[in-house]
């Protein structure tokens, strides 16, 4: 009889091991931090970290110069490959407007930021729970 007992109590906390996730809750880390380019906040843009090993792609907005990656999709600690881009006006306008249907002039837009920090990036990070703050400083060289 005692033993009966023994094994559901084992059974038990096995089944709430695997249900925890093999011990992996809790492990996830909410990545924030800055983003300049030649010196200034840049205004606003996309951040994307990829998973290098295992993990799930994680995508934030930059907003005067921060972001913040969403609160319900932490990052699995690990090394990350960082893709930044963001557009601003070129000052002239076109025709009509590519991404309407309506045939009125827009803004030009110019995907500013290099290459090696998107299309062919540069930037890894690793992130674990230690360190949730990640700072990019880009230049045009």
């Amino acid at each position: 009889m005692i033993s009966n007992t023994r094994n559901k109590k084992v059974a038990v906390c096995a089944t709430a091991f695997l249900l925890l996730g093999c011990g992996s809750s809790g492990t996830g880390v909410y990545v924030t931090g800055t983003v300049t380019f030649d010196g200034n906040p840049v205004e606003t843009g996309q951040i994307a970290f990829e998973p290098q090993q295992v993990g799930v792609m994680a995508v934030a907005m930059i907003v005067n110069g921060s972001y913040q990656l969403p609160r319900e999709r932490p990052l699995t600690p690990g090394r990350y490959l960082v893709r930044i881009t963001a557009d601003r006006s070129t000052g002239k306008m076109l025709d009509s407007n590519p991404r309407s249907q309506e045939d009125q002039p827009a803004e030009e837009m110019e995907q500013f930021i290099p290459e090696k920090y998107n299309l062919r990036s540069q930037l890894y990070v690793d992130v674990d729970t230690t360190r949730d703050k990640h700072d990019f400083i880009l230049t045009s060289n």
